[in-house]
């Protein structure tokens, strides 16, 4: 019986490191679009751990998209429009723009509370610095904020 045991945890630890292999690794795909003079959009879409075990099963992963609208001419944006995964959340914070080397820098925060309440917040899941793909024009569809 014990080595039963032991070979099943030994089963299960080895396909859980089959679905977290490299292919799970944490990836971002980061696109800057210019709207107009001194407008710009942010798109983010960046893959987060969420857990090992959900309702349905194996979690591990999910893909998170994050927009943010820039107003004015940067590089660093103080408590832009940030448009959060779930639109429950409330984010200030800055987000620094360096286009020469291709660069954005998030540093945002999620306002927990609510109105009249004492501040509370934690750090934003997408803080980070990330390479900027692509910086394009933007398309008739992608409406400002």
């Amino acid at each position: 019986m014990r080595q039963l045991m032991i070979s099943l945890v030994l089963v299960s630890m080895a396909s859980v490191g089959c679905l977290s292999s490299k292919d799970s690794k944490q990836r971002e795909q980061v696109v800057l679009i210019r709207k107009a003079p001194g407008k710009q959009l942010l798109s983010i879409a960046k893959r987060e751990r969420v857990g090992i075990w959900g309702p349905d099963g194996y979690v591990g992963y999910r893909t998170a998209g994050y927009w943010a609208a820039l107003d004015g001419n940067g590089p660093t944006f103080v408590n832009p429009h940030f448009q959060d995964d779930s639109s429950d959340f409330r984010c200030i914070g800055t987000i620094t723009i360096d286009t020469e080397h291709r660069k954005v820098t998030i540093q945002m925060r999620r306002v927990l509370s609510m109105p009249g309440e004492p501040e509370r917040i934690q750090p934003h899941p997408a803080n980070g610095t990330y390479s900027i793909e692509t910086i394009r024009d933007a398309r008739p569809e992608e409406a400002w904020f």
